[in-house]
């Protein structure tokens, strides 16, 4: 199998195919999609709507056949998509301490997903389910003392629908200071990356 953009040539280059599966490649224009060319019909390749699986599945396939030029503009789309879902997450992730320091809880539940999945693990307390249940948590937290966060050690994988960031929470109130190792996982809902579980560890002295 052969795959090419309608009106362009194929080329293929045995050093470039030794990239395809790792290390970086030269970023090229933003492609609605391309088709292969496989007996009769068009198959489409590529088109914005396939999840980051298929694309990596199609990606491997298009190597096996020494296709290197379609594999190119693949991996090129896969780390385009990854990239911009970690900016999103990133994005979200930082919404979610605005609020925090806000004391906003209007500010909170628009961070939040829905769903009974919906869960969080405040710093020495139980896993609270559901999302009323989290909210009201949340009502009492931001009804207290103001607290400064700062995040720090930021870590964020990102698949097309679902996302997980680790970072380092620096909080301080009056003259209370901790450290917190916190968990954030977001779902897209709707198109909107929403926070559906926070798990907050404090940190011993000294620890890293």
């Amino acid at each position: 199998m052969r795959c090419r953009q309608p009106g362009q040539p194929l080329q293929q280059s045995a050093a470039h195919g030794a990239t395809l599966r790792g290390g970086s490649l030269p970023r090229s224009g933003r492609r609605r999609g391309w088709r292969c060319r496989g007996g009769v019909d068009d198959k489409v390749l590529y088109t914005e709507e396939l999840p980051l699986s298929k694309l990596q599945q199609q990606l491997d396939q298009v190597i096996d056949d020494e296709d290197y030029e379609a594999a190119a503009q693949l991996r090129d789309v896969i780390q385009r998509r990854r990239f911009d879902s970690r900016l999103a997450v990133e994005e979200a992730n930082e919404r979610f301490y605005k609020a925090f320091q806000s004391g906003s809880l209007a500010a909170m539940s628009e961070v939040w997903g829905k769903g009974e999945h919906v869960q969080c693990i405040h710093p020495l307390c139980g896993c609270i389910a559901g999302r009323q249940a989290v909210m009201e948590s949340w009502k009492a937290i931001l009804g207290s003392a103001r607290m400064r966060i700062e995040v720090e050690d930021v870590r964020i994988f990102a698949s097309d629908s679902q996302a997980f960031v680790t970072c380092l929470e620096l909080t301080e109130s009056g003259q209370n200071r901790g450290r917190i190792a916190a968990t954030n996982v977001f779902e897209k809902q709707g198109g909107v990356w929403k926070l559906v579980h926070h798990h907050g560890s404090p940190m011993p002295p000294g620890a890293r």
